[in-house]
């Protein structure tokens, strides 16, 4: 069962050769998607985490330029408070000194009194400015926090994004460490079916100049058909010709002996017109005759013609018939050539010692059969016995040797055994004897290497 499955094409799982090539494609395309996807999310991840820290670190570098721009204006509020304050004692010291020096001038106080309450005013202002600074300044700050949590998240996020990269990364690895085994077995089968295809493809192109040769001369038979045909054709239509022409000529003699017969009777001339009218009756009646001989030639002919297709009919049926022999026999030996040339399991009987079970093979550089141990592969190098296939004269059925008459093979169903017999005698020196699993195994490979014996030895 196992040659049987090796030589259809079918790996030990049960799948064709064709199958496995189109599965491994299968998960290569698989591959590659997951590799593309995987490439585009990185790239995308990458993307966003650059696109989401260029933000972020634009709002950072805004908040602290507008922290700084608050920082800077809150000094130069302190500074002009500072100088209000500088101002407002040095307008009290001032003013009191005009007070102490003026006393009376009362216009001068007022004046100093309201600059000192727009000083206050502007005062107030700064510092309701510098409040609405320090409230902006923390909702930045704020923002930066809840921009590092952000970009923490976005870190865990990208690191979850990595671990499964690597993890697709693995799974590729193993993938490929699988598709690479798939692929060494399918390249040692690939190699196998190599071998069997050019042995094939050698016997093809021997048939195919047999066939060409068998189409030449077909050819050239249908050829002589054709011509013979045309030729028939032209002789017809001459003789359908003639036969018109005979009969317009036989009717206008009709005609003018009826017109004389009538003029014979008017005029009641002599005997020698009657003579004369008997001898025209003649002469027609000898012309229908030479017509009804020309119809019978043409029937001859049409006859002929006949039979000349039918017999072209049956050569060209006889030319398929051998050609569909030859296209079995070749399917057959190439079958047969297949099946050894994967290994086919038997038991081999010899001159002496107990049968051993083997794997016959075919050598197709030599067509010489060989024989390895059970479940080896074919390799013609170790084999250390041969068997000329070529040279063998017949394939003997049952235990018709005199190997299998030993009492070794005694229980050995004859309905399994076989025997390849070598030039024409039936010594145990010149036979390979074999015994298979079932009588269908036996049958169907003796008459196998039946036509593959009758195929080397054309």
């Amino acid at each position: 069962m196992a040659a049987r499955g090796a030589d259809d094409g079918v790996c030990p799982d049960g799948r064709t050769a064709a199958e496995l090539a189109v599965l491994l494609q299968a998960r290569e395309d698989e591959l590659l998607a997951v590799v593309a996807a995987a490439s585009a999310s990185q790239a995308d991840t990458k993307g966003r985490a650059a696109t989401f820290f260029d933000e972020v670190v634009r709002k950072v570098k805004a908040g602290v330029a507008q922290n700084e721009e608050l920082e800077r204006r809150y000094r130069e509020m302190a500074r002009e408070r500072d100088l209000v304050v500088v101002a407002r004692d040095g307008l009290a010291a001032a003013l009191e000194e005009k007070e102490r020096e003026m006393g009376g001038v009362a216009g001068e106080r007022d004046d100093a009194r309201r600059q000192h309450r727009s000083c206050e005013q502007r005062l107030r202002a700064a510092t309701s400015e510098l409040e609405e600074c320090r409230r902006r300044l923390s909702a930045a700050r704020e923002a930066e926090g809840a921009a590092q949590q952000r970009v923490a998240v976005h870190v865990a996020e990208c690191d979850a994004a990595l671990s499964a990269a690597e993890r697709v990364r693995t799974e590729k690895a193993d993938a490929e460490d699988a598709h690479r085994c798939g692929k060494r077995d399918a390249e040692e089968r690939e190699a196998e079916l190599r071998a069997s295809l050019r042995a094939a493809t050698a016997a093809e192109h021997s048939a195919k100049l047999a066939m060409q040769d068998r189409e030449r001369a077909a050819n050239e038979q249908r050829g002589r058909a054709y011509v013979l045909e045309e030729e028939l054709k032209k002789q017809r239509k001459k003789m359908d010709e003639y036969v018109v022409e005979e009969k317009r000529r036989l009717d206008e003699a009709r005609e003018k002996r009826e017109v004389d017969e009538r003029e014979l009777r008017a005029r009641g001339e002599s005997a020698d017109r009657a003579r004369a009218a008997a001898a025209e009756e003649a002469s027609r009646r000898e012309r229908l005759r030479a017509l009804e001989a020309v119809e019978t030639m043409r029937r001859a002919s049409e006859v002929a013609e006949s039979s000349a297709r039918a017999a072209a009919a049956d050569h060209a049926a006889d030319v398929r018939r051998e050609e569909l022999a030859a296209d079995l026999a070749r399917s057959v030996a190439d079958e047969i050539r297949r099946r050894f040339l994967a290994g086919v399991d038997a038991v081999k009987h010899g001159r002496a010692g107990a049968p051993k079970k083997k794997r016959i093979f075919l050598d197709p550089r030599t067509d010489e059969l060989y024989w390895l141990a059970p479940g080896a592969p074919p390799n013609p190098a170790k084999a250390s016995k041969r068997f000329a296939v070529a040279t063998a004269v017949s394939v003997k059925r049952g235990k018709a040797t005199p190997v299998f008459a030993r009492k070794a093979a005694a229980a050995a169903p004859p309905a399994t055994c076989l025997s390849l017999v070598n030039g024409g005698g039936d010594g145990d020196r010149d036979s390979l004897d074999l015994q298979f699993a079932s009588k269908q195994d036996r049958d169907a490979l003796a008459s196998g290497l039946e036509t593959l014996i009758a195929r080397l030895g054309e």
